[in-house]
């Protein structure tokens, strides 16, 4: 499987790529190598791919130039022009349903009263990128953990479908990245956002 990794120089990115590279044929793809912004570029790193996976992240959580929008859209659009088969990727955890989606659910984290302020504004642009991989017709995962400080990778933690785990605190780089890379190729997670936390 080729796998195209995109924010493949940050702290998720990296590090999934590390361990993608025991089982897959990984393509980093780093600034200033590739601009995400442009169209051909794009193009260019999702040819012949079978996966793409996107670890980009706002830069600065009251960054609105809407940037990383753009470059969410232009990878979705070309991943689908390429016949890309699987999309995952990892986004804030206030895109998710606070409650029991099952039960009509109580809006997003993100619309709750309390929510931090600080990170409404890269909330809001997660969710335009989310909403624009959910009517791609792509096969995704969206992985939506807390607090991510560095650690170490356990592969023990627990996920939930369209929701955060009870008691969610926090999750490390490494477990986050664990867990993209094990949503690559399994469908337990398709089509859906993923919290997860320890």
């Amino acid at each position: 499987m080729r796998v195209v990794v995109f924010g493949a120089s940050g702290r998720v990115g990296s590090a999934f790529c590390e361990y993608a590279a025991r089982w897959y044929e990984v393509v980093p793809i780093k600034r200033p190598e590739s601009d995400v912004l442009s169209e051909g570029d794009v193009a260019a790193a999702v040819s012949g791919a079978d996966a793409v996976c996107v670890a980009l992240g706002v830069r600065g959580f009251a960054d609105s130039s809407g940037t990383f929008v753009d470059a969410i859209k232009s990878i979705v659009e070309k991943s689908v022009e390429a016949g890309v088969s699987r999309l995952v990727t990892v986004a804030l955890s206030g895109i998710l349903p606070a409650g029991d989606p099952n039960a009509g659910g109580n809006g997003l984290r993100m619309d709750q009263e309390g929510y931090p302020e600080v990170f409404l504004e890269s909330s809001r642009q997660h969710l335009e990128a989310y909403e624009a991989i959910r009517d791609s017709g792509l096969d995704y995962t969206v992985i939506c953990p807390p607090h991510m400080p560095h650690g170490e990778r356990t592969g023990e933690y627990r996920v939930a479908d369209e929701s955060r785990p009870d008691n969610t605190t926090q999750i490390s780089v490494e477990d986050v990245a664990d867990l993209m890379l094990a949503s690559l190729d399994s469908t337990a997670h398709s089509m859906k956002r993923v919290g997860v936390s320890y």
